[in-house]
C-alpha cells in the first residue's frame, strides 16, 4: 500500500530536495504543500519531468497559519515533514496538528530552544497515540550526532567534539535560513568548554579550519542544540562546539560586523535584514565557488584505551550542498515506515550514519572517515621519553596522552601591582589577586595534518575569570607556548623531581625578539605527599614587573570533587608547604 508523505514547504530550498529524493526512490505518494497552489503545481510538473519515475505527486495549497489540523485531516498523510522554517520562533503547533490528524511527524528544525523542549512538550502525547515525532532531522543535530556515534563506537571516553559546516558560496540559500542565522547574530550561544557549560557570541569571532578537499575556510560560533543534546549523550566530553563558515569574505566579515553592532546595542533585530542580505548574495556569491562541506572531529580514548582522533567529513560539489540537510529527514521517513522507530517524540539523534549517507547517492557528494593515533604526548616529545618516565606519577599523568581532560583544585593568586603590569595582564586575561580560588584547568588535545604529536590548548579558569594558551612540540626537544601574537620557546626540563618551564626565546610570527626583553617565567610542577599535582607559576616582565603569580594544586575532576567544600580552605597553602 502506497504511503502518503506530506511535505510542508515543498517548494523551498530543502523541501524541494527532500521531495526530489523521495520521488526518485519511489514507493510514496508525495503531497507537495505550499502556500501557493500555482507554485506547488509548477514544482510538481518540474519534478515529474526531472525524475522520470512517474512518482505520484499531488500539489496542494497549505497555510500553516490557518486551521492546519483540519487541512491535515482532510489529506490524512502517514507522515508530515515540516521543511518550512525558520524554527527559531516556532512552537509545537505543527507537530500537534499532525498528531491530531493521526500522522507521524518529522522536521528539519535546528533551533536550540525548540529542540531542547521537544521531548518534554510532545513525548507523552505521541506515545499515547502510538506515533513517532523526530525533530532536527537535518545536518544538525541528526547528521552530526550520527557521525559522532559512528566514529566513537566502542570508545571508552570522548574528550572533545568539534563540528563545522562550510557551505559553498554559490549554493542556494532560502530567506528562512538567512533569517535563522541572523536571529542569534551577536547574541550568546551555548558551548561546552573547559569541561562546563559556557557561552560564545554568535558570529562574534572568526577562526580558520583546514579541511581536506576544500582548503582553508573561515568559521564562527553558531547557535545549535548540539552542545546541549550531545553533552547528554556524551557527558565526558569537555569540549563541544559547532561552527559555521561563509565562503564569501564579504558575507562572513559582514556577519561579524553585524554581531558587533548587536553587542553594542546599535542593532536590535538583525533578522529583519534577512530579505536584504539574501538579495545581496546575488553579488557576493559571484566571487565564491560551488563546493562546500561538513566536518565532525572527535578525540578521546578508543576501545583499547589509546588516544585517538577520528574525523568524518563530507564534500559537496557542483552546488549539491543543499541536498545534505534533508538527507536525514529522508532516512527518518524510511525508518518510521519500516517500524524501526519506537513511538514517542524526541530529537533525531539515533539515525544510522550509513542510512543518511545512502540518501546522498547520485549527488556530487562524497564522505570519508579518518582515524589517527598519536605517537607520543607533547611533553614526552619535548623532554624525551626517559625524562618523561622519571616524572612523579601525578605530574606524568597530567601530561600523558590518556590524561583526564579536566583537572580541578585551588589556587592563591598575586596579581600585577604596577599600572603598566596591570595593563599587560589584562590584555592577556591573567588573573587578579585572590586567595583560595576555585581553579579548573582543561587540556584539549588535537592533531594537525601530518603531525604525530598533538598540540594542546590549556584553558585555566580561576573562579569566573579564565585565560588560554596553545602549546606545541614541532620537533623532539622543542616546545612552544602561544599567547597571541607571541610564541614563547619553553626550555622544559627536570630539576630534581620537579618539571620547570623557563622561557628560552620568543618571537612574533617568524621574527625573533631579544631574549633580554622576554617575559620571565619561574614555573614548576611537582607532586606533594598526598599525591596531588602542584604548580607554582611566576610571570613577570623586565622593568614592568610582576604580571601574575599563581600557585596551588589540582586533581582529576572526579577526585577533586570528592574533596567537597574543603578543597579551597587554605589547602593550596598547605600543598605549597
Amino acid at each position: 500500500m502506497t504511503q502518503d508523505i506530506l511535505i510542508i514547504g515543498a517548494t523551498g530550498v530543502f523541501g524541494s530536495r527532500l521531495a526530489e529524493r523521495l520521488a526518485e526512490t519511489g514507493g510514496f505518494r508525495l503531497l507537495l504543500a505550499s502556500r501557493s497552489l500555482d507554485r506547488a503545481t509548477r514544482f510538481a510538473d518540474t519534478l515529474s519531468k526531472s525524475t522520470g519515475t512517474g512518482a505520484a505527486l499531488v500539489p496542494i495549497a497549505l497555510d500553516v497559519a490557518g486551521d492546519l489540523a483540519a487541512a491535515l485531516k482532510q489529506h490524512r498523510p502517514a507522515i508530515v515533514v515540516d521543511c518550512s522554517g525558520p524554527f527559531q520562533s516556532a512552537d509545537y503547533r505543527v507537530p500537534l496538528a499532525a498528531l491530531e490528524a493521526g500522522a507521524h511527524f518529522v522536521d528539519l528544525a535546528d533551533a536550540r530552544g525548540y529542540l531542547l523542549g521537544f521531548t518534554a512538550a510532545l513525548d507523552a502525547a505521541f506515545r499515547a497515540k502510538d506515533r513517532v515525532a523526530l525533530a532536527g532531522a537535518s545536518s544538525s543535530p541528526a547528521l552530526s550526532a550520527a557521525a559522532v556515534a559512528a566514529l566513537t563506537r566502542g570508545w571508552t571516553r570522548i574528550d572533545s567534539i568539534d563540528i563545522a559546516i562550510v557551505p559553498g558560496g554559490r549554493s542556494e540559500v532560502g530567506e528562512a535560513a538567512v533569517g535563522g542565522a541572523l536571529s542569534y547574530c551577536g547574541r550568546e550561544v551555548p558551548v561546552i568548554a573547559a569541561g562546563r557549560p559556557g557561552r560564545a557570541i554568535g558570529w562574534g569571532e572568526v577562526s580558520h579550519i583546514d579541511m581536506a578537499g576544500l582548503g582553508r575556510r573561515r568559521v564562527s560560533p553558531v547557535e545549535t542544540a548540539d552542545a546541549g543534546l550531545l553533552s547528554r549523550l556524551h557527558p565526558t566530553a569537555s569540549s563541544i562546539r559547532f561552527r559555521a563558515g561563509l565562503e564569501s569574505r564579504i558575507e562572513h566579515w559582514g556577519m561579524r560586523a553585524l554581531a558587533g553592532l548587536v553587542r553594542s546595542g546599535l542593532l536590535r533585530r538583525p533578522e529583519r535584514l534577512a530579505g536584504l542580505l539574501q538579495r545581496a548574495r546575488r553579488l557576493t556569491r559571484l566571487t565564491t565557488g560551488s563546493s562546500g562541506g561538513m566536518r565532525v572531529r572527535v578525540t578521546g580514548l578508543d576501545s583499547q584505551g589509546r588516544w585517538t582522533q577520528a574525523e568524518w567529513r563530507l564534500i559537496a560539489r557542483d552546488n549539491d550542498g543543499p541536498h545534505v540537510p534533508p538527507a536525514p529527514a529522508a532516512a527518518a521517513v524510511r525508518a518510521i515506515l519500516a517500524g524501526r522507530e519506537p513511538a514517542g517524540a524526541r530529537p533525531a539523534l539515533e539515525l544510522p550514519l550509513d542510512a543518511i549517507e545512502a540518501e546522498l547517492a547520485g549527488r556530487a557528494i562524497t564522505t570519508a572517515r579518518e582515524v589517527t593515533r598519536a605517537k607520543a604526548s607533547l611533553f614526552e616529545q619535548a623532554i624525551g621519553p626517559e625524562a618523561f618516565a622519571a616524572l612523579p606519577d601525578t605530574v606524568r599523568a597530567f601530561h600523558d596522552l590518556d590524561a583526564p581532560c579536566v583537572w580541578s583544585g585551588c589556587a592563591d593568586i598575586e596579581g600585577a601591582a604596577s599600572l603598566p603590569a596591570r595593563f599587560v595582564a589584562r590584555a592577556f586575561a591573567m588573573p587578579s589577586t585572590a586567595s583560595d580560588v576555585l581553579l579548573t584547568v582543561a587540556v584539549e588535545r588535537r592533531l594537525s595534518e601530518r603531525d604525530e604529536v598533538p598540540d594542546e590548548t590549556w584553558t585555566r579558569c580561576f573562579a569566573s575569570a579564565s585565560f588560554r594558551s596553545n602549546l606545541s612540540s614541532p620537533a623532539p626537544g622543542v616546545a612552544f607556548e602561544h599567547f597571541a601574537p607571541f610564541d614563547f620557546r619553553i626550555g622544559l626540563a627536570l630539576s630534581g623531581s620537579d618539571l620547570v618551564y623557563p622561557v628560552a626565546g620568543w618571537r612574533i610570527g617568524p621574527l625573533p625578539l631579544p631574549l633580554a626583553l622576554a617575559p620571565r617565567s619561574v614555573a614548576r610542577e611537582w607532586q606533594d605527599d598526598t599525591g596531588r599535582f602542584n604548580f607554582d607559576v611566576h610571570l613577570s616582565l623586565p622593568i614592568v614587573g610582576l604580571l601574575a603569580h599563581y600557585r596551588g594544586w589540582l586533581l582529576p575532576r572526579p577526585a577533586a570533587d570528592a574533596e567537597g567544600e574543603r578543597r579551597c580552605s587554605g589547602l593550596s597553602r598547605q600543598a605549597d608547604a
